[in-house]
């Protein structure tokens, strides 16, 4: 059966090079990003949530395993987050900074200019052309069947993985994956007021 489109999904070839920002802009967003506190540990997140997403995606176009859908549903959710919350305190916007060479990329890609969109432009990019170089290993030293499914990853499936790689900590990897999932599965947490923070209560994804 033929995957559903999805309007934020699209293909590492698609990715091109793109321009900066106007620098006043920039600056304006700066000033926010160094006096608001909650600007920092909100992009810190961010990064980590889009790149793992980004990661799982990729995985699907190389080594043609997995689902995207659920990790394009967590980007979908981080987007509708960033809106509603830079709608109710525009400071929130200051997390686009350091996202310059992503923005004209993206307008003509036709999608997002918003940060979350932007952040898995990067990713794509990133990861994407790293796996292509290494396809093999890539795909062979990650088990992407349990990683991209955390959730009916079965106690025979970690074992073995352990066995193979006792140093990978897998199930340290597979709530990481389920963390993110989740985002984008019960997203409730989309229209929650943003005045303290962007992300649901206590949840921090690591550095």
């Amino acid at each position: 059966m033929a995957m559903k489109k999805n309007p934020i999904f699209f293909s590492i070839a698609a990715l091109g090079i793109a321009l900066s920002l106007e620098a006043g802009a920039q600056s304006d967003l700066k000033k926010l990003w160094d006096s608001d506190p909650r600007i920092l540990p909100a992009a810190n997140n961010l990064r980590n949530v889009v790149a793992t997403a980004g990661l799982a995606v990729v995985a699907k176009e190389v080594c043609s395993v997995g689902d995207p859908e659920p990790w394009v549903a967590v980007v979908g959710a981080v987007e509708a987050r960033y809106l509603t919350c830079v709608k109710e305190d525009p400071n929130w916007a200051a997390l686009k900074i350091g996202l310059e060479d992503e923005e004209e990329n993206a307008r003509q890609s036709g999608v997002a200019t918003d940060p979350p969109m932007l952040m898995f432009i990067r990713a794509m990019k990133a990861r994407g052309s790293r796996a292509l170089d290494d396809k093999e290993a890539f795909c062979g030293n990650t088990p992407w069947k349990l990683m991209l499914d955390p959730a009916h990853a079965t106690p025979e499936e970690i074992a073995e993985d352990k066995r193979i790689a006792p140093d990978g900590e897998i199930e340290k990897a597979l709530e990481v994956m389920l963390r993110v999932r989740s985002l984008g599965q019960e997203t409730s947490w989309v229209n929650r007021p943003c005045d303290k923070e962007f992300w649901p209560s206590g949840f921090e994804l690591g550095k």
